[in-house]
């Protein structure tokens, strides 16, 4: 890899061989891939260090998947090939300094893809990257400090927000809020 790592390795799908490819990045932003005999697949060079996890997302609905992973101003949809697919990186609408969310509603691969901004906004985006028209996410002075988490109870679907005074914001996945409390929790 010339230099150590700056991320710790991750798996992802690889649809052609049917096993979990590893992927790494190095100090110099270089991203490498590799299979399970530890032998490289591919690498490719990036802007600047990638920011939490890499997911693997079946863009296509084909049963093949990508990588999909954030920097501090771009979004990445790399092939298994390691090729970004048409049309990325993409510039995020904000900067960031949290990696992205990945929800699949359903498990029916309409794929949203979180970004919380410096702005501190939340960001919807689709699986082209681009926002999701509909969204009514209102953002407010609570400093939003981790990756927002899915989870759903009953019919009820929620999107969990962390801030950074102990507080949390319970939204539905319209980016309206779900739940509203007096006092942090």
């Amino acid at each position: 890899m010339d230099t150590s790592s700056t991320i710790h390795p991750q798996f992802v799908d690889n649809h052609f061989t049917k096993e979990k490819m590893i992927v790494v990045q190095n100090n110099n932003n270089k991203i490498f891939a590799l299979n399970a005999k530890g032998e490289q697949i591919w690498n490719l060079q990036i802007e600047s260090k990638i920011l939490g996890k890499i997911s693997s997302i079946d863009a296509y609905k084909n049963n093949k998947y990508q990588c999909l992973f954030n920097t501090t101003s771009q979004l990445y949809l790399i092939d298994r090939n390691g090729e970004n697919v048409k049309g990325f990186p993409k510039l995020l609408p904000s900067t960031t300094t949290i990696g992205h969310a990945l929800f699949d509603y359903n498990n029916t691969k309409k794929y949203r893809i979180i970004i919380v901004g410096k702005d501190n906004n939340i960001y919807n985006l689709d699986k082209k990257g681009e926002v999701v028209k509909g969204w009514k996410y209102s953002k407010n002075s609570n400093r939003i400090k981790e990756i927002p988490h899915y989870f759903s109870l009953g019919t009820n679907d929620y999107i969990l927000a962390e801030c950074n005074n102990s507080s949390v914001q319970l939204l539905a996945i319209n980016g309206s809020e779900r739940v509203s409390f007096e006092k942090g929790i």
